[in-house]
């Protein structure tokens, strides 16, 4: 339980710090490629209908990082839910049903342990 606990937690951390760099390398450069276009064989990076011109290899990066979101951020929703089972999971196993409760209540006054 622990091992997966701790994949949900990284793919989720993983997630959330490739989302922050987009976020980043969005405000370094200006703009992103996905807004963005190319004319001329010139490359522009797009924020809300202003266009920056960025070298070839800025846009493409770019490009890729924005398609590397949807691909990550869906892993981070689903590490989220690992997580969130991990926890109701846990939670539940340590819980004893009514029936078997009362089961362990018999056994210890059979043994005498429950005066």
């Amino acid at each position: 339980m622990k091992r997966l606990t701790r994949l949900g937690l990284a793919i989720v951390f993983l997630g959330l710090i490739n989302f922050a760099a987009f976020g980043i390398d969005s405000l370094l450069l200006g703009g992103d490629a996905v807004h963005g276009k190319v004319e001329n064989e010139r490359y522009y990076v797009g924020n809300h209908g202003k266009y920056t011109e960025v070298p070839k290899i800025a846009w493409h990066y770019s490009a890729a990082h924005a398609a590397s979101i949807s691909a990550t951020g869906t892993l981070t929703m689903l590490g989220g839910l690992v997580l969130l089972w991990c926890q109701q999971l846990a939670r539940y196993s340590t819980r004893v049903s009514p029936s078997r409760q009362e089961e362990k209540q018999r056994d210890e006054k059979e043994r005498g342990e429950v005066p």
